[in-house]
């Protein structure tokens, strides 16, 4: 059956041809949708099941006053290809490492 982030979270996820892919060469994304208890360090490890986590350079995960993150971070990849890599694997895929049906939505972060 598969890994739980392969399995696609029906057919309302942004797949769509008017989904914006942001500036060509961009190296950053926003990521949405995620577990409020999901650390930054929780971010890189699911990240690293599908991009080498060397791949990426800088994380902002803002945090709120009761202990959650915001559901939204910002990541950068060294390079556009592995920003496209990670794209393609993890938006519109249920989150592997966290209980639940969220799925991970990934947007352009211009």
């Amino acid at each position: 059956a598969g890994s739980l982030m392969q399995q696609s979270c029906g057919a309302n996820v942004a797949r769509s041809a008017n989904r914006q892919e942001g500036p060509e060469g961009s190296t950053t994304i926003m990521f949405r949708n995620f577990p409020r208890k999901y650390t930054s360090y929780d971010l890189l490890n699911e990240i690293a099941l599908h991009v080498d986590a060397a791949m990426v350079d800088f994380v902002y995960l803002p945090w709120n006053s009761h202990s959650h993150n915001m559901g939204y971070a910002f990541v950068n990849f060294v390079c556009a290809e592995a920003k496209a890599v990670a794209c393609e694997r993890m938006d519109g895929k249920i989150w592997q490492l966290a209980a639940g049906s969220r799925c991970a939505k990934i947007l352009p972060a211009s």
